[in-house]
């Protein structure tokens, strides 16, 4: 597979007539896309399902394009059919598919989007946009992204400090047995950063949120910019308020550095019988996982 202007080309490695030991590439299917495809994400083709393309483009954010096979002795040709799309004015710079049906997107202007994909949407039309679940402004361009695969066994459950169970008052907080956050992808860009973007743990979604407010509004910014209003998504054509459904795992890490009295009034603001020592060791797990 490869990139042309305008194009997406898939190639297939096929035995010669003449040599059958030599192999020849044989053009299989071909897409234009909008502007300029700048990056690829594929998903190999599996029993159940056929091979899935994210592209790119340069301009008009990302198509999620589908390999189909031609009917069994028909001498059909091959065809990339386009699936879903993002539509929105988007100035890719890389992609890549973090689970089924989901896929996270890069810009030009600093912002990390996590797009997915409602496949069992009541009409072809929502089947067919991407919907954007996640967004938030890193202010770093992103060049490569390297999506990683953690096998659950290997995740550790959240725990209190210094507590090999997890109480029935934890619980009632929200905090339960199971990994925290589960590692999707690692992000370098451009300026020699390296990221890690993760999935939080359906039952410990609103609770990082909750404390993340909490850590920001007594978290000063450079010249008393407010963190919201720094992450938030911004491009040419719009301008978010807040980063949407995103977490900062460096700002919430900053719980750490507060004095006692700030993180009881943190834990206060939480309520919900959540302790000072399970929350503790919530944020310190986070940081260990970099």
């Amino acid at each position: 597979m490869v990139l042309t202007w305008l194009k997406v080309v898939v190639y297939a490695l096929v035995p010669t007539s003449m040599h059958p030991e030599s192999l020849k590439l044989d053009k299989l299917a071909t897409y234009r896309t909008a502007t300029n495809p700048l990056s690829l994400s594929v998903t190999p083709a599996i029993k159940t399902s056929p091979a899935v393309i994210a592209v790119a483009d340069l301009m008009k954010s990302v198509s999620i394009l589908t390999l189909v096979p031609p009917p069994p002795n028909t001498g059909l040709s091959w065809t990339l059919t386009e699936s879903a799309r993002h539509f929105a004015t988007i100035w890719s710079s890389f992609v890549s598919a973090i689970d089924e049906n989901e896929w996270v997107l890069a810009d030009m202007e600093g912002n990390l989007i996590v797009l997915g994909r409602n496949v069992n949407g009541a009409t072809d039309d929502d089947r067919r946009r991407l919907e954007v679940t996640s967004e938030l402004r890193l202010g770093e361009v992103i060049n490569s992204i390297v999506p990683v695969r953690v096998p659950k066994e290997n995740m550790l459950p959240v725990r209190a400090r210094g507590s090999s169970t997890t109480t029935h008052s934890n619980t009632a907080a929200g905090v339960a047995n199971g990994p925290l956050v589960t590692p999707k992808a690692f992000l370098a860009t451009v300026e020699g950063g390296v990221y890690m973007l993760g999935t939080i743990n359906a039952e410990q979604q609103d609770l990082l949120m909750r404390l993340q407010q909490s850590v920001s509004a007594r978290t000063k910014g450079l010249g008393h910019m407010p963190w919201a209003k720094y992450r938030a998504f911004k491009t040419e054509v719009r301008e978010a308020d807040e980063p949407f459904r995103f977490v900062d795992g460096e700002l919430v890490e900053g719980f750490l550095d507060f004095t006692p009295e700030d993180m009881e009034e943190v834990v206060e603001e939480l309520g919900e019988g959540l302790e000072l020592e399970t929350l503790r060791g919530m944020v310190e797990a986070l940081k260990r996982l970099h």
